[in-house]
């Protein structure tokens, strides 16, 4: 008997593999000497009052490929911020400076290459509509890459691309 393939997903050797899996493993924020595991499953970011958990979720947003922005102070010495991600059934090394400019580079490292395959290691910029960090998440979790008219008060042939923390945001 084999295992049907699944909406979305791929068979691969009579187990299912979902392409649009995206997981956190580990997080790292370079300069603040804070490393968060996370566990599979469903993971909760609790604590007090201004203790930083919004700030924390801007930064994984950064880390999956968004500009950060309206981040406090307090995080100014933040240099990057590293992440052990899975998209699909790869593991992937994330580098990711704190910048706000759509060129910043972002390193990326296969963690695990496949046997007989060199590994992968590219470093592309934050955003653009081709080659960039966050098409290349959109690739790796199989989700097409879009774009919607642009908000504007007159009317626009102009298109704006889906970002990947857009998609995250749907």
């Amino acid at each position: 008997m084999t295992t049907p393939a699944t909406p979305g997903g791929s068979e691969q050797a009579g187990s299912r593999i979902n392409t649009h899996r995206l997981e956190l493993i580990e997080v790292e924020l370079v300069g603040g000497g804070r490393v968060v595991d996370f566990h599979p499953g469903l993971n909760v970011i609790q604590g007090e009052i201004s203790s930083g958990k919004t700030t924390f979720v801007r930064l994984l947003r950064a880390l999956l490929g968004t500009l950060p922005d309206n981040l406090p102070p307090e995080v100014d010495h933040l240099r990057a911020i590293r992440g052990q991600v899975t998209t699909g059934d790869r593991e992937w090394q994330i580098y990711r400076p704190r910048t706000t400019t759509a060129n910043a580079p972002v390193d990326i490292a296969q963690g695990h290459p496949e046997p007989n395959h060199e590994p992968i290691a590219v470093r592309l910029p934050v955003a653009g509509r081709n080659g960039s960090y966050s098409t290349f998440l959109l690739d790796q979790l199989s989700i097409p890459a879009v774009s919607v008219p642009q908000a504007r008060t007159k009317p626009t042939d102009s298109l704006s691309p889906v970002t990947m923390t857009d998609w995250l945001g749907y």
